[in-house]
């Protein structure tokens, strides 16, 4: 029993070993991502990092790229929280002016809040309707009197194609929900 238990702690001593060198790795390539040292800023103005956005997806590529050279591969829906939590975690290291090989790590969790608030948000919709032209002579009458004046002869609506969400405003009676925090773990740097 003594020796499982010996062997046990060794193990997990060996991990963590593993897992701050890998850590320090991470970090000190992370260096070298354009733009690292605004990252605050950065997050500020742009809000979280998002996978799915052609604008906003900027630290996930660079972060994916990153942990790919250790054989980590993140899925779309880790890049967002898993970004962050690398990002922020650099951050509070010392960020680009660190030296990466010397001294402790300071992996005090990262803190996210989930807020729900009321907002106002204008919502163009793009959707089917339909409607019956009176008094036309010809089909090419008929196009002409929807396109002048179509919610006189366009009564009934169909199905919504399509619809675009404006920026919200009006933001108002905001409540946090809950706060997670997140810290990076051994898996996050592809180790088992």
């Amino acid at each position: 029993m003594k020796d499982l238990l010996r062997n046990t702690i060794k193990e997990q001593d060996e991990t963590n070993d593993k897992f701050d060198i890998r850590l320090r790795q991470v970090f000190s390539i992370m260096k070298r991502i354009p733009g690292i040292g605004e990252w605050r800023v950065w997050l500020m103005e742009n809000g979280a990092p998002n996978p799915w956005s052609v604008e906003n997806k900027y630290y996930c590529v660079e972060m994916d790229n990153t942990l790919r050279i250790f054989g980590r591969k993140m899925t779309l829906s880790e890049q967002r929280n898993e970004t962050a939590t690398f990002c922020e975690t650099f951050t509070q290291n010392g960020g680009v002016n660190r030296d990466f090989n010397k001294g402790e790590l300071d992996l005090t969790p990262i803190k996210s809040y989930e807020i729900a608030a009321d907002a106002t948000v204008t919502v163009t919709e793009r959707l089917t309707v339909f409607g019956e032209v009176f008094g036309a002579e010809s089909e090419s009458e008929a196009y002409e009197a929807i396109m002048s004046n179509a919610p006189v002869w366009m009564t009934e609506y169909g199905d919504t194609i399509d619809s675009d969400y404006g920026t919200l405003r009006d933001v108002v009676n905001l409540e946090i929900h809950k706060v997670n925090e997140q810290t990076i773990s051994p898996t996050m740097v592809g180790l088992k």
